[in-house]
């Protein structure tokens, strides 16, 4: 049976991708991308090779049996002027759970970390004497430039980033399928932090 490209998402090709890539035999990996061969495009068959070698690499990177890695990303922390709004935005579009608050009188620093289910948290901070930003998001800057967020499908990240621009949000890119194989759109939030909406 012919596929077309129509019939084709460009999460399906990613999950084609982890198909082939837990695959258990030569033979069920061969057979997957001999598939992937015929039934996509160009640039899809293109997307499959990124993904499947991305995969790999992760694989690669990966501690050996009985080897405990201990190091990992904690938190990242952004500063803001309105800690409210900062910390409203991630609980509504991104579903963050909020610590409780930590204020420090003595300092005037107030503070939450949000947590995203797994991975590192996200600290949110304020204080009155820390200046506003010289740094303009859309035409990016040397140093962290962006949070990225994974909400788990091409599906989600087209309904999330449409709600986000419904709702007044800017949309910077997308979302598209890049060409290190990832599919994604680039938001501003309130504060004008890039936010990289991902599968």
């Amino acid at each position: 049976m012919t596929v077309s490209e129509s019939d084709i998402s460009d999460n399906d090709v990613l999950i084609l991708a982890q198909q082939a890539h837990q695959a258990e035999t030569v033979e069920e990996y061969e057979t997957i991308v001999e598939i992937a061969q015929l039934t996509l495009s160009e640039a899809q068959h293109q997307a499959f090779l990124t993904e499947l070698a991305r995969l790999e690499a992760e694989d690669e990177a990966k501690p050996a049996a009985g080897q405990l890695s201990m190091i990992q990303i904690e938190h990242f922390a952004v500063w803001t002027k309105d800690l409210e709004r900062l910390k409203r935005f991630y609980e509504v579009y991104f579903g963050a759970q909020a610590g409780e608050k930590y204020v420090n009188p003595a300092k005037q620093f107030e503070s939450y970390f949000l947590s995203f289910g797994f991975g590192p948290r996200l600290e949110l901070m304020a204080r009155p004497d820390i200046p506003e930003t010289l740094n303009d998001a859309v035409a990016q800057f040397t140093g962290y430039i962006h949070l990225a967020i994974s909400v788990g499908s091409a599906v989600a990240v087209d309904a999330l980033t449409a709600r986000l621009q419904q709702d007044g949000y800017p949309v910077l890119d997308g979302p598209r399928q890049t060409g290190d194989g990832y599919y994604e759109s680039v938001v501003l939030d309130p504060d004008g932090n890039r936010v990289e909406i991902t599968v």
